[in-house]
């Protein structure tokens, strides 16, 4: 791939934040060792450049009662509308992102270590995304910090990669839980709607 071309898509995923959009459908608390978590959501949000749509989907297993292996898979389409995303015109982007998540402090707090694979264009970016997570109002709420840091040829380590701050709102319904959830990375707001099973 031309270096010119290559530098175009890495200041154009530092722009749209598509490595940081990918959202977190959990919480700080561990499953316990041998259960099965399932979530899946629809997100989308905004910046000066463009509109993001997706859909998200997580697997959560429960290693130990204090560490989980955790992965989710998204899809994303970032186009002019959503309209535009429907009809096929825009940039589609998947991510598959695996790893441990530990749980501390009675389940109040996690650290989730997952690598990241984003094919975008054609081209395929490997990024490592270190994340906090910190269940809050007797764990119905749920923030978050999130860093990638995206793995490239030694011609751009300018970029490092982006931090991300989120907020997850966890509400009953029947035997399952709706999620709402906010975040942001200083140049865009994102959200989405999911449920947990």
């Amino acid at each position: 791939m031309d270096k010119k071309v290559l530098l175009l898509l890495i200041v154009g995923f530092m722009f749209s934040s598509c490595f940081a959009l990918h959202p977190e459908l959990q919480q700080a608390e561990s499953l316990g060792k041998g259960e099965n978590a399932h979530a899946g959501g629809l997100y989308g949000g905004a910046n000066a450049l463009s509109s993001i749509y997706g859909v998200a989907g997580l697997h959560n297993y429960g290693l130990t009662d204090y560490v989980d292996w955790s992965t989710d898979v998204a899809f994303s389409v970032q186009a002019n509308s959503l309209t535009s995303a429907i009809q096929g015109f825009g940039v589609n982007q998947y991510n598959f992102t695996t790893g441990p998540k530990f749980s501390l402090f009675n389940n109040r707090i996690a650290f989730r270590l997952p690598a990241t694979a984003t094919l975008s264009a054609g081209d395929l970016f490997l990024s490592t995304s270190p994340t906090l997570l910190w269940d809050i109002l007797d764990q119905r709420a749920t923030l978050f910090v999130r860093y990638n840091r995206l793995y490239v040829s030694n011609t751009l380590e300018a970029y490092a990669g982006d931090a991300l701050l989120g907020f997850n709102y966890f509400v009953s319904f029947h035997t399952n839980q709706l999620l709402f959830s906010i975040q942001t990375n200083g140049l865009g707001v994102y959200g989405g709607i999911g449920i947990l099973l």
